[in-house]
């Protein structure tokens, strides 16, 4: 009979020793805490402050807003919204990311990224029948930045916003939504990042 207790006796001593290996392990992994918000944000401005050709006002695309979420899950800040946040950057390969990266885009980019929703209104633009030629027309042409200047300057620009506004690609004097920017995605950071703060607060 005392042979018999033998295995149990062992096994029980076994899977004890498991759990405080698995323990004493757990406990000896480095815990990564949510890093504050302006680690964050000095990490997205110097990822682009070291991206090639990147200026600052430059549009943004989805592959370099990956490479900045997986920064800032190396730094304890997994994004409980990481993919819908993604899919509001541009793709790489979409129109007008490939318009305003060419060598003339870029000169074209710089003379409006300070206007007010510059890509917004162009996205808008870009998706209305013939849209696309008349976004290539503006970026290779000497004075097309003059056109969103009219948009948003002038009396007769703002009534071209609304008239360009009923073909159904939504209020030209408004935002997207979508991300562009830098300064739109620490926008968003910041959302998502008080959000996590105050989940972890709760726990």
């Amino acid at each position: 009979m005392h042979a018999a207790r033998k295995p149990s006796l062992v096994t029980a001593l076994f899977v004890g020793l498991s759990l405080s290996c698995a323990t004493i392990a757990e406990s000896a992994a480095p815990s990564k805490t949510l890093p504050p918000y302006d680690e964050v944000k000095a990490l997205v401005e110097q990822y682009f402050a070291k991206a090639a050709g990147y200026e600052q006002g430059d549009i943004i695309s989805r592959k370099q807003a990956k490479e900045v979420f997986d920064q800032l899950e190396q730094v304890g800040w997994t994004i409980a919204k990481r993919n819908a946040l993604e899919q509001k950057a541009l793709a790489d390969d979409s129109f007008l990311i490939t318009q305003l990266r060419s060598a003339a885009g870029k000169k074209f980019m710089r003379k409006v990224s300070a206007l007010p929703l510059a890509y917004d209104r162009l996205d808008r633009l870009a998706q209305l029948p013939q849209g696309r030629s008349t976004v290539e027309r503006l970026v290779r042409g000497p004075d097309g930045y003059k056109l969103l200047e009219y948009m948003i300057q002038e009396p007769g620009g703002k009534s071209l916003s609304k008239m360009l506004s009923k073909d159904g690609h939504g209020n030209f004097s408004k935002p997207t939504g979508k991300v562009y920017t830098v300064d739109s995605l620490l926008k968003e950071l910041r959302i998502l990042h008080a959000e996590a703060s105050s989940a972890a607060r709760r726990r």
